[in-house]
């Protein structure tokens, strides 16, 4: 590892680095407790680590009352400047401006962006979204995401969950919108022949009382 070639090469200012690792759990309590223990306890001189932007933001209360360091060392959305952090990762737009484009032209322009309900699936997909657009793409779906465990949706197919990979083209993509369609979700099953067909007809056809008699 990078902290034993740099020991072993005198250290940093003649003091040998000496790492204390810590699991957070993935747990945003967890990481605000792990946080004071290091700053208070252990006595680091920074801290590096998280690994995504809502575990940053929730240490972050901390770092900066106690006037600590954090070294955030993956991608993240911007649009912050917070004292005490350096982010040393790419940003969300940084990662679409090249991505997209590629993406597009070798698999398609249809799209539909998955994400959790946290910031940094959000800022990413806003900005894939721009270049999408300016690659000449179709973004299919995005609702579902924006609507994820906040409020009801209802979706009718008359194609089966097995034929839906017909739709999308790929059977990775159409587990990954299928898993997320089916969370908490009712399905009803209706068998027999569609009404919209019979409703158009009739709805095309003028009424007895109001259609015209000859004289």
């Amino acid at each position: 590892m990078a902290i034993d070639e740099i020991n072993k090469a005198g250290g940093v200012a003649g003091m040998p680095i000496e790492p204390v690792i810590v699991d957070a759990k993935s747990d945003f309590n967890v990481y605000s407790e792990k946080t004071k223990e290091l700053i208070l306890r252990n006595k680091v001189v920074s801290i590096f680590g998280c690994y995504t932007s809502a575990s940053r933001k929730a240490i972050l209360p901390t770092v900066m009352a106690q006037d600590h360091l954090l070294y955030y060392p993956t991608c993240y959305e911007g649009a912050e400047c917070t004292q005490n952090t350096i982010c040393t990762g790419p940003l969300a737009n940084q990662h679409s401006k090249d991505l997209i484009p590629y993406m597009v032209e070798q698999f398609g322009k249809k799209v539909f962006f998955v994400g959790s309900n946290y910031v940094w699936p959000k800022e990413s997909n806003k900005n894939a979204k721009i270049w999408l657009q300016k690659a000449g793409g179709e973004l299919l779906f995005d609702v579902l995401s924006a609507r994820h465990e906040r409020a009801a949706t209802i979706i009718t197919s008359n194609l089966a969950f097995s034929e839906w990979n017909r739709v999308f083209g790929d059977d990775k993509l159409t587990a990954a919108l299928l898993d997320r369609l089916g969370q908490h979700a009712d399905v009803l099953v209706t068998r027999g022949p569609g009404d919209r067909v019979p409703h158009a007809v009739k709805r095309s056809q003028p009424d007895e009382e109001t259609a015209p008699t000859a004289p």
